[in-house]
């Protein structure tokens, strides 16, 4: 039984910097490793989780929860037959939409009303953040590139979280090639004022898995990006298993090994 439930917010302050990429694939690669997660598409601009997953057209999910057209939040969530990971997947609209407080309080409550995940992993809309949503997660994962504008910015929202005294904020670094006219994670972590949680190198695994709506961390689990995004997630997975213990899927091997073991 689950005895507490990590939220994570998956932010940017500028577009274009990986945020959903890395969503999906934190969100795929804890599911993988036994745990129970919950991907939310938050973003109601641009949701594009479903893309990324190859899950098949959908007509419900965020938005009804945000207008109360579903009675129920368990309406609006689908499975990824890969994983098993559990999604409520965003819908392209024609007309964008911005949510009022009033309907991020209700979200906010929806999430704490949930039982039962490990996990609870939202991606939103790049630079929008309204205070109201301060007590809904636990952290709020940053995501920036290694350059002035977008490292900028991402310190600029790191401000404004702590303004709302969010529990706290981390900071991934996405797309590093390595290059001379890139920042220095050293540069940016003095900067930020804090280390960063992770760094993600620039891979072509990535852009290729999202045109075959295949997750990089299934498409190509040795590649340089699927590895590294292995080790974030390990790290995450620290968060709630006991320190020492190593939380892995239970299958048939592995529970009829443990017996074996408790009988010698």
């Amino acid at each position: 039984m689950v005895e507490r439930t990590y939220r994570i917010r998956v932010s940017s302050q500028k577009g274009g910097v990986g945020k959903t990429t890395i969503a999906v694939n934190l969100a795929v690669s804890l599911s993988n490793m036994g745990y129970k997660c919950l991907l939310i598409d938050g973003d109601p601009i641009n949701p594009s989780i479903e893309y990324h997953l190859g899950l098949p057209d959908v007509n419900i999910g965020y938005k009804d929860l945000l207008f109360g057209d579903v009675s129920s939040i368990q309406k609006v969530i689908v499975r990824h037959s890969d994983t098993g990971l559990h999604v409520i997947p965003g819908v392209q609209y024609m007309k964008p939409y911005t949510p009022t407080d009033a309907q991020l309080i209700k979200f906010s409550q929806k999430l704490h009303e949930l039982n039962g995940y490990d996990y609870i992993i939202v991606d939103t809309p790049p630079g929008f953040y309204s205070p109201v949503l301060a007590k809904a997660y636990d952290e709020a994962i940053i995501v920036t590139t290694p350059d002035m504008p977008s490292t900028t910015s991402a310190i600029v929202l790191d401000h404004v979280y702590k303004k709302t005294n969010l529990p706290r904020t981390s900071l991934v670094v996405n797309k590093v090639a390595g290059k001379r006219y890139e920042l220095s994670i050293g540069e940016i972590e003095e900067a930020f004022g804090q280390k960063v949680t992770g760094v993600l190198p620039e891979d072509d695994v990535v852009p290729k898995s999202i045109s075959e709506h295949v997750p990089a961390v299934l498409a190509n689990k040795k590649s340089s990006f699927s590895t590294k995004m292995a080790r974030m997630a390990k790290m995450y997975a620290s968060y709630v298993t006991p320190k020492g213990e190593i939380y892995k899927r239970e299958g048939f091997w592995t529970r009829f090994l443990d017996i074996f073991r408790r009988r010698r």
